[in-house]
């Protein structure tokens, strides 16, 4: 399936893929959930959601400290 994604602020990729989750998926870009958040429209999603055919998904890098 093709999916567009990007991580905030950067550009746009489409990507064909085989993942069936979002972690899945993130693990193949070589993105860690300790490091970012998968969202789509604005909303937060959990790594052990679905794929589907012509997703937007957009990684937001987690902030911490103090």
């Amino acid at each position: 399936m093709r999916i567009r994604w990007r991580v905030l602020g950067g550009e746009w990729k489409e990507t064909e893929t085989d993942a069936k989750t979002v972690g899945e998926f993130m693990r193949q870009q070589g993105l860690s959930i300790e490091e970012y958040l998968p969202s789509i429209n604005g909303k937060l999603i959990t790594e052990d959601a679905e794929m589907r055919e012509g997703m937007e998904i957009t990684f937001v890098p987690v902030v911490s400290g103090g």
